[in-house]
């Protein structure tokens, strides 16, 4: 049965309190992981800390720790080839600091 709790959407079992199955649902953003290469970076939600303070980590957690706090875009840095997060209207390397003022259109959704 689909719920919403305090730190979003999620899967519960109809059976509470004899069933306490929990899945939480992941907001995908479509960017792999540049840590593991292998998960994907999906939005979560800090549970300390400021309200609602959204950071973007990898699914495959606890085995890949990567974590960022600015939304990331799906294309990758024109001069090296690392993560682009959303900044100001652009968007910044987090490996070389690149930052590229207009971003692609198709990055821009979401």
């Amino acid at each position: 049965m689909r719920k919403f709790g305090r730190f979003g959407p999620f899967i519960g079992c109809s059976g509470y309190p004899e069933c306490r199955y929990v899945k939480k649902e992941e907001k995908k953003t479509g960017v792999a992981c540049p840590k593991c290469g292998q998960g994907e970076l999906v939005e979560k939600r800090a549970r300390r800390g400021k309200r609602s303070s959204v950071f973007y980590g990898c699914n495959r957690y606890p085995e890949c720790d990567f974590t960022v706090g600015q939304k990331p875009v799906p294309e990758p840095c024109p001069s090296c080839g690392g993560l682009m997060v959303r900044r100001d209207g652009g968007a910044k390397c987090t490996a070389c600091g690149t930052i590229v003022e207009a971003v692609p259109a198709s990055a821009a959704e979401g």
